[in-house]
């Protein structure tokens, strides 16, 4: 039984160290220069263990980070947005490793003792960004719309919202909350990308998924939300929405070796991969 309970800050950097994997494979399907360096042995040593105990199932991080990539980059190439927002921004380096306009303005947000480390592996690395980039530390359980807008972002002009990786831990009304927060600050024009879990990735009856589940919970991630209608989520707040299963994009990048559940099965077993417009 693992007894091991990380910090946020861990957390996130065994993130970084899966996409530090992904970078040196030869068949990559991104290059992120600075994952290691974020990673450090912690994110590695988090990385072999959840590893371990994924029994050989692919990681769903590389296939996330590459459609989160992929919709970024023609988001902000084909609009006119100037104005990124990343929440529980993590270990993330787009800031400094996708192909970025000087004068978009960046906003990562996530708990300080996360941030300071971040920051302090940028320097010692001297790492640059590609952009405006602003690091805001804040609770995001509390009013974390605040210190958004002290730092600048403007809720008259459209934004690009990345949630990446933080729905899944949210109870169903922090959920509802926080995408109220982030509606009432998006003007028309305004994109929005997440990973939302389908409710089976949540079914403890299947006994490898509990224990993967046991597992993540021990770890000190445990999963609470989950839908089969992420398109309620937005589209109920003004949002249009396109929604790919993860199995299906995972397949087209070749990082899928089952059958693709069809979506609406009572046992369908999947994620979605979601990009909202107002």
């Amino acid at each position: 039984m693992v007894t091991h309970s990380p910090s946020v800050a861990e957390t996130a950097r065994w993130v970084a160290a899966e996409r530090a994997r992904e970078s040196v494979r030869s068949d990559a399907l991104f290059s992120d220069p600075f994952a290691g360096h974020l990673a450090g042995e912690t994110g590695q040593e988090m990385a072999d263990r959840m590893t371990s105990l994924a029994e050989g199932r692919p990681s769903s991080v590389a296939v996330r980070t590459r459609y989160f990539d992929d919709v970024v980059e023609e988001v902000l190439r084909s609009s006119h947005i100037e104005q990124v927002v990343m929440p529980a921004a993590g270990m993330d380096a787009r800031g400094f490793r996708l192909d970025l306009a000087e004068n978009v303005n960046w906003y990562e947000l996530d708990q300080p003792d996360l941030l300071v480390v971040k920051e302090q592996v940028l320097e010692e690395i001297r790492a640059r960004p590609r952009c405006r980039r602003h690091v805001l530390p804040v609770d995001l359980t509390s009013d974390w719309a605040a210190p958004l807008l002290q730092a600048g972002m403007d809720p008259e002009r459209p934004t690009l919202w990345i949630v990446e990786g933080l729905v899944c831990y949210l109870t169903a009304e922090a959920v509802a909350g926080f995408l109220d927060s982030i509606t009432s600050l998006s003007a028309p024009g305004s994109h929005l990308v997440a990973d939302i879990l389908g409710q089976m990735m949540l079914d403890r009856r299947r006994p490898w998924l509990r224990s993967w589940l046991d597992s993540l919970e021990q770890e000190g991630m445990g999963q609470q939300f989950a839908t089969d209608d992420p398109e309620m989520l937005f589209e109920s707040r003004g949002w249009e929405c396109e929604v790919a299963q993860h199995s299906v994009v995972a397949r087209e990048f070749g990082r899928w070796p089952y059958r693709v559940p069809v979506r609406g099965e009572s046992d369908a077993l999947d994620s979605f991969l979601v990009h909202a417009r107002r």
